[in-house]
């Protein structure tokens, strides 16, 4: 059973199980006890620092911040780390579950379990297929779209949500016509047509079909169908925002009736 306390009130050596509204200042200070703890993950401190700020921070995390009794932090660095960064004072502080006092020796077990994806975590459409894709397409368009040349990191459900209600009948026609073809079925590639299908449905129809059709009859489709598949995506950011510019240039010059002399990238839609 976990009792509440003030944070002056904790002893980390002593066994307890405890809740804690913690400020910036008290995670500035427990963080100097994370020693020698695995590398901090920038991308899971930034989708944390967006819960605290969007209010969807979960207070009952199965895992708590744990203490060991030799004086370390041993679990609980990147949400401390994003409390830390969020700069939450006057008055206001995020709750958290905390474990003292454990043996020092469990450190090296902690986190050995599989995350969960963002499909796992909301439900944007009761058939499971749509809703894996659609979360990807959310995914993607973080990292591709609005990350200003770095990756954003982790989508939270309520951008999931969010995005899908402004987008979801264009995400539905992509996933209609969308093929599992390495390179042409690129999560990039129907995000891209995504878009495409927003501005014009029927070019996009035609375009986003014959891409999947080999030796198909639009010409603009058939040259990024050749760049995608002779190119192999390393799935790295950069590769992926790489296949993300061809395809808006290829869709873009479908768009305008211009043929496709090299496939070349757009600065964007």
């Amino acid at each position: 059973m976990f009792k509440e306390i003030k944070p002056h009130q904790l002893k980390v050596t002593t066994p307890g199980l405890f809740i804690v509204r913690v400020d910036s200042d008290v995670a500035r200070d427990w963080l100097k006890l994370n020693l020698k703890n695995r590398r901090i993950r920038k991308t899971l401190v930034e989708y944390l620092k967006r819960q605290i700020e969007s209010g969807e921070w979960q207070s009952n995390h199965p895992q708590p911040v744990v203490f060991s009794d030799a004086g370390r932090l041993i679990d609980g660095q990147h949400r401390l780390t994003a409390i830390a960064e969020s700069e939450v004072y006057n008055g206001s502080s995020v709750c958290l579950r905390v474990e003292t006092g454990a043996s020092d020796g469990i450190r090296e077990y902690m986190d050995t379990g599989i995350a969960r994806t963002l499909d796992d975590r909301v439900e944007l459409e009761e058939d499971q297929r749509l809703n894996k894709f659609a979360t990807q397409i959310v995914t993607a368009h973080l990292m591709l779209v609005i990350d200003k040349g770095q990756s954003y990191g982790k989508a939270t459900p309520e951008d999931a949500k969010e995005f899908y209600a402004l987008h979801s009948e264009a995400v539905k026609h992509v996933f209609e016509r969308h093929r599992r073809e390495k390179g042409t079925g690129a999560i990039a590639v129907a995000l891209a047509a995504m878009k495409y299908f927003e501005l014009d449905y029927e070019k996009a129809d035609e375009f986003y079909t014959d891409l999947f059709r080999p030796a198909g009859e639009v010409q603009q489709s058939q040259m990024l169908r050749d760049f995608l598949l002779r190119t192999q995506a390393s799935g790295s950011h950069a590769a992926r925002k790489e296949q993300y510019l061809k395809t808006i240039s290829c869709m873009k010059a479908h768009m305008e009736g211009r043929n496709v002399g090299k496939v070349v990238r757009a600065a964007n839609w």
